[in-house]
């Protein structure tokens, strides 16, 4: 089954919220088993340079990438925690203390 991702270059700091625009698509599959924080994700592509990418609504830092053969590709990537659960994060009530 077929799914599609965004990927691009960011340079975004590991503790920001910040969810960038992405436009670069690719149909990717995922390698069997997956998981959901630390995919795996199968491109067919002439090149794959990008450290950053979206799939549905998750967002990942590339950690990996892997060339198969001619035009295939094995991207590793972790999710960006922050990024992904921003909505969550500005939602919750909290007492700072410094």
């Amino acid at each position: 089954m077929s799914h599609t991702i965004y990927a691009g270059n960011v340079s975004k700091r590991k503790n920001s919220t910040l969810q960038p625009s992405l436009s670069t698509s690719f149909d990717v599959l995922l390698k069997t088993p997956t998981s959901l924080h630390t995919p795996t994700f199968t491109i067919s592509a002439s090149s794959f340079d990008y450290n950053y990418l979206k799939w549905g609504d998750r967002y990942y830092f590339v950690t990996d990438i892997v060339s198969r053969n001619n035009n295939l590709w094995d991207v590793s990537a972790v999710v960006d925690v922050l990024a992904t659960y921003k909505s969550a994060i500005l939602a919750t009530n909290a007492y700072v203390l410094y």
